[in-house]
């Protein structure tokens, strides 16, 4: 697409890395004004015992603007709502235009930490992302999502094939 932009990270280790002051022990994506369609896909690699002090001991993913309604997209007959329901048409989604897309493909993400808040091992703020045949275990975060935070706004993760087990948030919240 015109003026898009991808990153792509393959067959790679990033093992043990700080981030002392902010986000993304392995990798920080953030963007601050509207892109034209920002993608980073990473395959075959492995994220181990990285640490970010605040979100994404990981990985951290985000734009700072909202993502904006797109027209709603699916008609259902059997009135079950949604992730973003609309209350005045029981019989339909509404989808986001997401302009920041975070692919995690047959990857490896264990042992990673975010030190004083959310996601161990992924965070993610106003932006699409997909784990697809990944090992994502023994994450830990202090506030929220062992493995996985959504942070407001409006995120979506689909998960398929993925193994999630044994991580932790160290904080009982509520």
């Amino acid at each position: 697409a015109k003026g898009a932009t991808a990153f792509t990270v393959s067959g790679s280790v990033l093992e043990s890395n700080i981030a002392h002051n902010g986000t993304g022990g392995g990798i920080s994506l953030e963007y601050e004004q509207t892109p034209p369609n920002q993608t980073l896909l990473i395959g075959w690699s492995r994220f181990v015992r990285n640490k970010a002090a605040t979100q994404g001991g990981a990985i951290y993913a985000s734009q700072t603007f909202a993502n904006r309604p797109s027209n709603l997209v699916f008609s259902l007959s059997n009135n079950r709502g949604g992730p973003c329901y609309a209350p005045h048409n029981t019989s339909t989604y509404r989808q986001w235009a997401y302009t920041t897309h975070l692919l995690v493909d047959s990857s490896t993400l264990v042992q990673n930490n975010a030190v004083t808040a959310d996601g161990g091992a992924l965070a993610l703020r106003n932006v699409n992302a997909t784990a697809s045949g990944c090992n994502i275990s023994n994450n830990s975060a202090a506030a929220s999502g062992g493995a996985v935070a959504l942070l407001p706004g409006t995120a979506q993760l689909i998960v398929n094939d993925t193994m999630l087990a044994g991580n932790l948030v160290s904080k009982k919240l509520g």
